[in-house]
């Protein structure tokens, strides 16, 4: 995803799916540029879901999750 080919590869299957789920820091998939925004751009009626292990607002939200 660091790569362009890497972002339109996600982008083209984006076009294709119903939902994406990612689990990665916030903000992180928007620095990569296939963040929700992103995502709705190319499939508006994208259902985008995001689980992390502080979640969006949360003091520790920008640290990794325990395992």
């Amino acid at each position: 995803m660091k790569k362009p080919q890497g972002r339109a590869i996600i982008l083209r299957l984006v076009e294709r799916c119903d939902v994406v789920y990612e689990n990665f820091r916030p903000g992180a998939l928007d620095r990569l540029g296939v963040g929700y925004e992103a995502c709705r751009r190319v499939n508006p009626s994208i259902i985008y879901a995001s689980a992390t292990g502080y979640g969006q607002t949360a003091r520790m939200r920008t640290g990794p999750g325990k395992t």
